[in-house]
């Protein structure tokens, strides 16, 4: 018995170093990958980071997801390759793992230039600026320039010096600032229900064109705006809504003047332009200081209208009575106070393009 044991166990070793033997050949036989000097640990599930070759030969970087999946099965001979490469190539300026605010790839963008270089620009260059920062907007590619850290405390510390004036709705889905992808100190934002103009609001774009020096006041109303419409469908309104409600009410008379046989949504959407009209007149027939500058040129009244599901500003430009307006204010006098938007003496809307006087 124990005999046949030893025998047994002799057997059983020479049988483990055979299988050794098989295991080191099999090993060696198989192919690998040398792991880049520095990499660290791919965790399952993860793919191991690749690079490729650009235009200049230097390499770019890690793989998109395209890339990556070439680089999963290695060619199997010169022409696999060379047609990689070529792949490579094609897809090297629009490959990407950064995605934009749609979920779609996004192409890299030249840092976001600095017309201005902290003078305040002149009215065509904000202009230009608040219609390329709305284009970004809409497309997702939007670059937040002034938001972080630097400028918190910059202008913390010495003040604010924005470039335009913006009088809005304060319906929530009007980011103004991400609107026209600006940062901080850079808009002068004030923001009413209806964007309605009264001594209040009219006092505070005199603080940003007399103290602030914007040389652009921006009147922007909105798509499916529910002041408007509210103002629209008419009924009884109670609280002190009523009166932002009747600041509304002529350019929505207005809209049903020019459009006959209008409503629902159509009227609504012709009142929302005159509405932005009616506050540009009321903003030049209240304010000296806002219509005086417009006069002299220091500063450009212009109007707009957002739209909420597109996310795009239409741009209406100055208003259309705006020369014939400051005529008729040189020669009426001083507006009465009590009353906004209304001038002393008889002044029709056709002369003005705007809200008729007492």
């Amino acid at each position: 018995m124990t005999r046949a044991r030893t025998i047994a166990t002799v057997a059983g070793l020479g049988v483990v170093a055979g299988l050794a033997v098989v295991s080191v050949a099999s090993a060696s036989a198989q192919p690998h990958e040398s792991q880049p000097h520095g990499s660290q640990p791919v965790h399952p599930g993860q793919r191991t980071p690749t690079t490729h070759a650009n235009s200049s030969g230097q390499a770019s970087g890690p793989a998109s997801g395209h890339e990556s999946g070439h680089a999963d099965t290695p060619p199997h001979d010169s022409h696999t390759a060379d047609h990689h490469a070529d792949d490579h190539a094609t897809h090297a300026d629009h490959d990407t793992d950064v995605m934009d605010t749609h979920g779609a790839p996004l192409v890299a963008q030249e840092p976001l230039v600095d017309t201005y270089s902290g003078a305040t620009p002149d009215a065509p260059t904000v202009l230009q600026i608040l219609q390329d920062g709305n284009a970004r907007w809409v497309s997702g590619h939007c670059q937040s320039p002034r938001t972080d850290e630097a400028t918190r405390h910059d202008t913390a510390d010495n003040g604010q010096h924005p470039f335009a004036t913006i009088l809005t709705c304060a319906d929530s889905r009007i980011p103004v600032e991400r609107v026209f992808d600006r940062g901080v100190g850079e808009l002068f934002v004030l923001r009413v229900a209806g964007n309605v103009v009264s001594e209040t609001e009219a006092g505070t774009i005199e603080y940003g064109v007399d103290h602030l020096h914007t040389p652009i006041v921006v009147v922007m109303g909105h798509t499916g705006c529910g002041a408007v419409s509210a103002a629209c469908q008419g009924g009884h309104v109670g609280g002190n809504i009523r009166f932002l409600i009747g600041e509304i009410e002529p350019a929505v008379r207005r809209a049903a003047t020019l459009h006959p046989g209008s409503e629902g949504d159509e009227l609504v959407a012709a009142a929302v332009r005159e509405n932005v009209l009616q506050s540009m007149f009321d903003l030049l027939s209240t304010s000296d200081a806002v219509r005086s500058a417009v006069d002299r040129g220091e500063t450009t009244l212009v109007g707009a209208i957002y739209n909420l599901r597109t996310g795009q500003v239409e741009w209406l430009g100055e208003h259309p009575w705006q020369d014939g307006l400051i005529s008729v204010m040189h020669q009426r006098g001083p507006v009465d106070a009590g009353l906004p938007g209304r001038v002393q003496g008889p002044v029709t809307a056709e002369a003005t393009g705007g809200r008729e006087g007492n």
